[in-house]
């Protein structure tokens, strides 16, 4: 729920941490100028309410494409609850779900993202995820101000969402869909700081299943 990628509905075992596609790593990225988000790195920390509940701190570096997603959440539907330690990670389009306590690692290699970066058309992913939105019959509904930061808010009515971006970067969304709601809203961020690449890299003894990638045409081949 990070940025816009939060509309996009995001197996061999293999014993060691396998690196981004060449070319596509987080640095190598950055390097060519190409921007996730257009601020160079921050932690912004969130809180959860309503279907999904908790606490949640997002560290990045490298423009966005060095991040991680740490908290802990619990989902109740219907009574049920459940339980969420899980972390996520990623490294340029490659992207890790990572649970903690089992020390296993889920691999998905981004093909959106590769397609957009490979197009050439876009340095910054923001335009790409504007784009996404329009495409998912979204609009521009306005802008909000959270925590000082100028927003522009989009909603798809078909998903009954709500989004605040400021520089590519999700502060607030909103979900009301099938009389379930949820929200995310940042209660903090720092931008500019100097970030432990050990905090945003996928620890080295995760055992890693690779899933099949994101194909390039997924969501209308628009998206981060």
């Amino acid at each position: 729920m990070k940025s816009l990628l939060s509309f996009s509905f995001l197996c061999l075992i293999t014993a060691s941490v396998a690196l981004a596609q060449d070319g596509y790593s987080a640095e190598e990225l950055a390097e060519k100028g190409f921007k996730r988000y257009n601020v160079e790195s921050g932690v912004v920390k969130c809180t959860y309410s309503g279907i999904m509940t908790g606490k949640e701190t997002i560290t990045f570096d490298n423009w966005g494409w060095k991040e991680s997603s740490k908290g802990e959440k619990t989902t109740n539907v219907m009574g049920v609850q459940t339980a969420d330690k899980s972390q996520t990670y990623l490294d340029g389009i490659t992207q890790y779900s990572y649970d903690p306590d089992k020390k296993t690692a889920t691999k998905i290699e981004n093909n959106i993202l590769k397609g957009i970066i490979d197009g050439g058309n876009a340095k910054s992913m923001t335009d790409a995820g504007e784009q996404m939105l329009k495409d998912m019959g979204g609009e521009k509904v306005g802008t909000e101000t959270i925590l000082g930061k100028k927003c522009d808010v989009y909603e798809i009515k078909s998903y009954g969402t709500k989004t605040w971006v400021w520089n590519g970067i999700t502060l607030k969304l909103e979900m009301n869909m099938m009389g379930m709601t949820y929200e995310m809203i940042a209660t903090s961020f720092e931008e500019g700081v100097d970030v432990d690449a050990d905090e945003v890299t996928l620890p080295g003894d995760a055992q890693i299943t690779e899933a099949p990638a994101l194909p390039a045409g997924f969501m209308g081949g628009a998206g981060r």
